[in-house]
């Protein structure tokens, strides 16, 4: 996560214009991150101030917080950012699956930023969402079926369809659609336990998405074989 550095006045002796970090993506929406910073409390140290701080989103209108130990003006200290809450940290892809499958990257990130906000119904469905552009994606590129005839495919038949012959991808993307679906219907399990399911179902995501990006990786190899040589000069 990138991080910008922001000043404000603490209104203490020595501290009247320091320096506190923002991060430039919000945590709460993932978008260019402007916000409104109070401070909500100090205590003085040696070697600095703690202060947690409070800082508003203008996009999402939702609060995120810091912990951040600020030195003395015209000490020469940096900020050090101690804590942020919620964290930010997106999973990271691959170039090829960037490239390939931008919609579900930009779903699974907005399932995940739902999830650190704590909005776990949201996540669930996301993460589902996610996994079935993936599949039609994949399907599109890979099938050598029509786009329409895709589109029209539920994605319990998806998955019937293109994985009948490929157990590892049935398993793992049932798996994600079947709970994905106690996400969002209105009837689900009893004691069903909203943090363990969606730990569950991007466990098996993964699973999928590791099939997606060994293909990827075959179809786009970085080197190729040149073929005009004959065996003797192959080194």
């Amino acid at each position: 996560m990138e991080y910008r550095s922001q000043i404000m006045s603490l209104g203490y002796s020595n501290y009247y214009q320091s320096t506190y970090l923002i991060p430039d993506l919000c945590p709460r929406c993932n978008r260019s991150n402007n916000p409104i910073t109070k401070l909500i409390g100090s205590k003085e140290y040696s070697n600095g101030r703690v202060c947690f701080l409070v800082h508003h989103c203008s996009s999402c209108n939702l609060d995120h917080y810091s912990l951040q130990l600020i030195s003395p003006d015209r000490s020469g200290e940096e900020t050090k950012l101690w804590a942020l809450h919620p964290s930010n940290n997106l999973k990271d892809f691959s170039e090829n699956l960037l490239k390939f499958s931008p919609r579900f990257v930009d779903l699974y990130h907005q399932a995940e930023t739902a999830e650190n906000a704590g909005n776990f119904d949201l996540a669930g469905m996301g993460y589902r969402a996610a996994e079935e552009v993936l599949i039609k994606d994949f399907a599109l590129a890979f099938s050598g079926e029509s786009k329409e005839k895709i589109a029209n495919l539920k994605l319990n038949d998806a998955i019937s369809h293109y994985f009948k012959d490929d157990e590892a991808s049935l398993i793992s993307t049932d798996v994600v659609r079947i709970n994905g679906n106690d996400f969002t219907h209105w009837n689900r399990p009893e004691g069903f336990d909203l943090k363990a399911q969606l730990e569950q179902i991007k466990q098996y995501l993964d699973i999928y998405i590791a099939r997606v990006n060994y293909q990827l990786m075959i179809e786009n190899p970085p080197v190729t074989r040149n073929k005009s040589h004959d065996s003797k000069s192959n080194k």
